[in-house]
């Protein structure tokens, strides 16, 4: 109680300077960080209102870049694939045989059955069996896939083929466990661990 007829003066202080000046509290509160901020209100209008972003001229008229381009010349892929195997260079080789197999599949399947090897192509034909079933044609891909030779990438392939059909459920069970797989790759495959 002692507490509060000191508190009952001291409000009526409060309310008398209110009266006085009521905008004193307001002001005072104020930090001097912000005080700088303030400006004073002019007849202009605010910058954001009439601001003007440039736009760079390559946005202004997108049909003259277009049309200044030459016209691209059709890509001879057995010309770039007979390039690239005399170079030597199987990487870009395996990724040109791809490539045409998306342009011209008949075309890669006649010219494949005229190589006397496929040793060097292991790769493109891993790609191709790959995007095939990846296409919703997991039988093609198989078909494509057993040109692989036997070791650990033929069976990475044909185990990727089978999850990507078990996912799509284009293979039912007795499909996925007459799979050529090895043991350990046909029970991940059954247990459906192939999709995680």
């Amino acid at each position: 109680m002692k507490g509060l007829h000191l508190l009952l003066p001291l409000g009526c202080v409060a309310a008398a300077v209110m009266l006085i000046d009521p905008d004193a509290h307001e002001r005072e509160s104020v930090h001097s960080a912000t005080k700088s901020r303030l400006r004073e209100r002019s007849g202009a209008p605010a910058f954001w209102n009439s601001a003007v972003a440039p736009e760079p001229a390559a946005f202004r008229e997108p049909s003259a870049a277009v049309a200044a381009s030459p016209p691209s010349a059709p890509v001879d892929h057995r010309e770039e694939v007979t390039r690239l195997i005399k170079e030597g260079d199987t990487e870009g080789m395996n990724r040109e045989v791809a490539a045409w197999f998306e342009a011209e599949p008949e075309s890669v399947s006649e010219w494949l059955g005229q190589q006397e090897s496929l040793e060097v192509l292991q790769p493109a034909i891993g790609m191709i069996a790959g995007k095939l079933a990846r296409d919703g044609d997991p039988s093609s891909g198989l078909e494509w896939a057993k040109l692989l030779q036997q070791g650990p990438e033929r069976d990475q392939v044909f185990f990727d083929i089978y999850a990507l059909a078990a996912r799509g459920w284009r293979f039912g069970e007795e499909e996925l466990r007459a799979a050529p797989l090895p043991p350990e790759k046909l029970e991940l495959l059954l247990s459906g661990a192939a999709g995680d």
